[in-house]
């Protein structure tokens, strides 16, 4: 299991994907600060895969992800800060 944040796949829009990417984050080791959970991301295909050790770990960040929508004047889009569950299929 691990939760996925989609990012966008346009160069030129307002903020860069890369400045989405570095917001994400920002907030991410917010999260870990204050709650002391560790967690690893990893990029594939415009999306910020977020992993954690047990299935409690991710149940505990999607009732306590609250994050800071602003960046450099910028208003973040809340989807992007919505990440999905995904379960990879068990072989």
């Amino acid at each position: 299991m691990y939760l996925v944040f989609d990012l966008p796949k346009l160069a030129d829009i307002d903020p860069s994907p890369h400045a989405i990417a570095f917001w994400l984050h920002r907030e991410l080791d917010r999260w870990h600060e204050r709650y002391e959970i560790p967690y690893k991301t990893k990029y594939h295909k415009n999306r910020l895969r977020l992993i954690m050790d047990s299935e409690a770990d991710y149940h505990f960040f999607m009732l306590s992800w609250n994050p800071d929508f602003s960046i450099n004047n910028h208003k973040m889009e809340e989807k992007w800060s919505k990440p999905r569950v995904v379960n990879p299929p068990k072989h």
